[in-house]
């Protein structure tokens, strides 16, 4: 029996091979031949894709969060498997102007084809974790999405207060961290504790603010805000002469309402000393020391004389150590201050046009 045990086992692996053996040759070629299955299939790939196609907000939120951590070469990859949509809204951003730069150099690299499926799992995994994150409330402000922040903040201004202090907790965070420098510290600190004291906001109410933005921003686009905006950086780009050359020839020729909230380098020889007082002191020393740099005689006079005499004799001080400004930077400075000019002006009261024709009362002695 003990050797018939041994022999029974000694027997059995022929049989097993001897069953392999009988497989058909073409079935045990293809089983070898099978190949192994693709990491990120194509069917997944376009999932993601349409979910980035068609979700606005969480595509901007995953890919600003991959630029702001230098993920260039990441985002090319991913640019490059899905397409330009990506960037769709992300272009004319001046916040991410480093950032598209360095992804421009990226995306003109050789492509590794190895890194596919890694990269395209990264941004899946990215896109659900913004997902999983986001605000539902939030979800009624996607149409912000593309909105440039001077456009959402001339808007904002128009908004109610209670419309406002929601439209600013919902917004986007680029939007809402351009409309806040704005803002004074003490509005600062009362939308602070608006948000302490009720820390959430009902659907329906913010559907209500994100109404009255829209509308807000659709007059903004309709009106005449546009050609404001168009003249305004045309005018940004001439000199002084001939800036009050093309607003004479529009007062002459052209619809009064184009040219109404214009200020150009000349107001600036002319607005209300306490009014200039302000716009200098609001400005970066160093900006209107570069400004002043190259402005013309008379305005720099006037300008200086605004400003509260320490202050007056550390810019002259500098200037004397100045040889030059650039023109990119002149132009930078003077839109600075112009931009506080306006915003002086417009705290007392005082509209663009009458900033530009202002002249000291003269009393006469009785």
């Amino acid at each position: 029996m003990v050797l018939g045990g041994l022999f029974y086992f000694a027997a059995r692996p022929r049989q097993q091979e001897a069953l392999y053996d009988d497989l058909p040759a073409d079935d045990a070629q293809a089983t070898a031949a099978e190949p192994p299955q693709e990491a990120f299939p194509a069917q997944r790939a376009r999932k993601l894709e349409k979910q980035l196609a068609d979700d606005r907000a969480l595509r901007n939120t995953v890919l600003r969060e991959a630029l702001g951590k230098g993920d260039y070469a990441l985002v090319a990859r991913w640019v490059r498997e899905l397409g330009e949509f990506l960037l769709e809204d992300l272009r004319g951003d001046t916040a991410l102007a480093v950032g598209l730069k360095s992804l421009a150099s990226e995306v003109a690299k050789p492509v590794d084809s190895s890194m596919r499926s890694a990269c395209l799992q990264e941004l899946e995994g990215r896109t659900l974790a913004a997902r999983l994150a986001r605000s539902g409330d939030a979800d009624v402000f996607a149409f912000l999405e593309g909105v440039l922040p001077e456009a959402f903040v001339a808007a904002w201004r128009g908004l109610s207060p209670g419309a406002q202090e929601t439209a600013l907790r919902l917004a986007p965070a680029r939007l809402r961290s351009a409309a806040l420098r704005e803002l004074s510290p003490a509005q600062r600190q009362e939308i602070a504790l608006a948000w302490a004291r009720k820390p959430e906001v009902s659907a329906g109410y913010a559907l209500a603010a994100a109404d009255e933005l829209r509308a807000r921003l659709a007059d903004l686009h309709a009106g005449p805000a546009a050609a404001d905006r168009a003249l305004a950086d045309l005018l940004d780009s001439l000199p002084r002469e001939d800036q009050d050359a093309l607003i004479e020839k529009l007062r002459r020729e052209g619809d009064g309402r184009a040219f109404s909230g214009l200020l150009t380098e000349s107001a600036l020889a002319v607005a209300p000393l306490e009014v200039l007082s302000a716009a200098a002191l609001a400005v970066p020393p160093a900006q209107l020391v570069t400004y002043l740099g190259g402005a013309d005689e008379s305005v720099r006079t006037q300008v200086l004389k605004g400003c509260p005499s320490r202050l007056r004799a550390e810019i002259e001080e500098e200037l004397s150590m100045r040889s030059g400004v650039s023109r990119e930077a002149f132009l930078g400075a003077r839109r600075e201050i112009l931009g506080k000019l306006r915003e002086e002006a417009e705290r007392i009261g005082l509209q663009p046009a009458d900033v530009r024709a202002w002249r000291p009362r003269v009393v006469a002695a009785p």
